[in-house]
């Protein structure tokens, strides 16, 4: 049923079981996989914090998407996506408040290098849309379709991730999983989200002028959560390309071993001086194959190397 407004002391009550909650949760989850499990018992303590954080993420993931997934069936919130809300967008609204404080508050205790700050940003913003949703009545509809469409993708990231913990990352099925959460990635992340993002822009500029404050913040908002998913894209791209790099490093290899013996042999056919030229990008390997016959390297201003030989008459 919509509504107008929620209690605002009502919102802080959700919010703070749902911070306990899920404070707790881990807890149990340690509990629970140190009996099933007994190789967890002797896995590092940060590895163990991992794990029970991952199981955590993934159960309030799965509880969110199924909830906004029926709450995105209320009419009421399409005929005016900007302002029009509903009780279940309180209710879950304050439930993801009190887990995005938590996440985030076990995100700054696990810190470890600056290659989190992107999931800082992104923490930080989405508790902003969260704010702006919940105790200011906005953007309800933007709100859910964003959520389901993120958290589709959480479960099976940490799937990934508690396969690699027990040693299960060098599997068909892990490969399988990863190029499955690859295009899920794509299609939610990236190119629903933006969808999203169009449409919220569309409603934003259909607005009177001058336009509320709260939807160009809203607008913002939303536009640094598409930038991070764009920038944790490019980093799956390049996971990708590792994954796959080592069969192109050994056909690449191959042929240069036998670039490498071809030269050799160029260079026992001659006698007395013999001037080779390489550019500075060949790779190391030929360049030492060439030193271990008797050559000697010169470094050249012009960016590449000359090699000259010299072998003896016969040799």
């Amino acid at each position: 049923m919509a509504s107008d407004g929620y209690p605002t002391n009502l919102i802080n009550t959700w919010a703070s079981i749902s911070f306990v909650g899920w404070s707790v949760l881990p807890s149990l989850v340690h509990a629970a996989t140190a009996r099933a499990w007994p190789a967890y018992k002797h896995l590092p303590r940060h590895v163990q914090i991992g794990w029970c954080n991952r199981i955590g993420s993934a159960a309030h993931a799965i509880m969110l998407v199924a909830a906004q997934s029926q709450s995105l069936c209320n009419s009421h919130l399409w005929a005016e996506p900007l302002t029009a809300v509903s009780d279940a967008h309180f209710f879950w609204g304050s439930v993801m408040l009190g887990y995005l404080v938590y996440d985030t508050s076990h995100l700054l205790r696990t810190w470890k290098d600056a290659g989190r700050l992107s999931f800082l940003v992104h923490h930080l913003t989405a508790l902003a849309c969260v704010v702006l949703g919940i105790y200011g009545g906005r953007l309800a509809v933007f709100g859910m379709a964003t959520q389901v469409a993120f958290e589709l993708t959480t479960p099976l990231l940490h799937t990934l991730g508690c396969l690699k913990v027990a040693g299960r990352h060098r599997t068909k099925l892990y490969v399988a999983l990863s190029a499955a959460f690859f295009l899920m990635f794509l299609i939610c992340r990236v190119i629903t989200a933006s969808l999203i993002l169009g449409w919220m822009a569309a409603c934003v500029m259909a607005l009177p002028s001058p336009k509320p404050v709260w939807a160009w913040a809203g607008l913002a908002l939303y536009c640094v959560l598409c930038a991070v998913n764009f920038h944790w894209f490019a980093m799956l791209c390049s996971m990708a390309r590792k994954m796959v790099q080592p069969q192109r490093t050994s056909s690449t290899a191959l042929k240069e071993l036998t670039a490498i013996q071809s030269t050799a042999e160029l260079v026992r056919s001659f006698s007395g001086p013999l001037r080779l030229r390489m550019k500075a990008s060949d790779p190391l390997a030929s360049r030492f194959a060439l030193l271990k016959a008797g050559n000697r390297l010169e470094d050249r201003s012009s960016g590449e190397h000359l090699i000259r030989a010299r072998l003896p008459s016969g040799a």
